[in-house]
């Protein structure tokens, strides 16, 4: 895999990891203060029939820090565009899981004709309807809203949101993985995700696709909201919110369908 930093509009260097030959798959994991190694490193088989593009966000992985008012959803889709640019594709996929369905929908929205598809992954996209409309999932944002460290998050995860129990070894791996977490721009990030968003218009312009856990409560009403505005989306049996981990047959299986296998997806 290849690494390379572009250089964003505002100066900040942004990492790219590379790999495989095809159509551009851009790859935006979750977080904030996650990187590319707790989504992109499942994605392997991916790049037998994508170039694929792990991107860390900035102030993550391998990218730069930033002005504290930079973190925002805005800031963090112009570092895909300004990837983008430099980097020559006309038009490219997006696989958003997570809180990178923030950046992926916000992208997408504002640069409709640069997107073929967007493809979530477990990914919120509606801001506070999401958790509005699914009932079931309320006790576990109430629960997510008040745990104050990482260490509670990572038992708030193996706990609650892990549907393949024999998998929960493997997601407490991926849950260590030592991240840049910085609270006063995590902060905010969060609460800019929780912005109402409506998909409406995007659904006419853009493939829409989703990939969801069963089991994932807490992002049910994000999925059901994907479908109801024209988004073609699946439900993995057995998996909360780290399919990709609890059922990586099912999950490759899905998103090779979704892709083509190496052809771009069209509407």
């Amino acid at each position: 895999m290849e690494t390379r930093i572009v250089q964003a509009s505002d100066g900040v260097g942004l990492a790219v990891h590379r790999s495989g030959s095809g159509p551009p798959l851009y790859a935006l994991h979750g977080g904030p203060a996650a990187d590319h190694r707790c989504f992109g490193d499942y994605l392997t088989p991916i790049s037998e029939c994508r170039e694929l593009l792990l991107l860390d966000q900035r102030g993550c992985g391998q990218s730069a820090d930033a002005p504290a008012e930079s973190y925002t959803p805005e800031r963090l889709s112009e570092d895909i565009e300004d990837i983008r640019s430099v980097l020559g594709h006309e038009k490219i996929d997006l696989l958003a899981y997570s809180f990178g369905g923030v950046i992926g929908v916000d992208y997408a929205r504002r640069w409709p004709g640069r997107v073929g598809a967007l493809i979530l992954v477990d990914a919120s996209v509606s801001g506070w309807y999401g958790p509005l409309v699914e009932p079931r999932g309320w006790p576990l944002w109430l629960r997510a809203m008040l745990f104050p460290g990482r260490k509670d998050v990572m038992a708030f995860h193996l706990t609650h949101e892990v549907g393949n129990r024999a998998k929960q070894e493997e997601v407490r791996n991926l849950l260590t993985i030592e991240m840049r977490h910085d609270e006063a721009r995590v902060r905010p990030l969060v609460s800019a995700s929780m912005r109402r968003v409506r998909l409406e218009t995007l659904a006419k312009q853009v493939a829409i696709f989703g990939m969801y856990g069963k089991q994932d409560r807490r992002f049910l009403g994000d999925a059901r909201y994907a479908q109801r505005v024209g988004g073609t989306v699946v439900f993995i049996d057995q998996a909360g919110h780290f399919p990709f981990v609890e059922q990586p047959d099912a999950f490759h299986q899905t998103l090779r369908q979704f892709l083509g296998c190496g052809s771009s997806v069209s509407r």
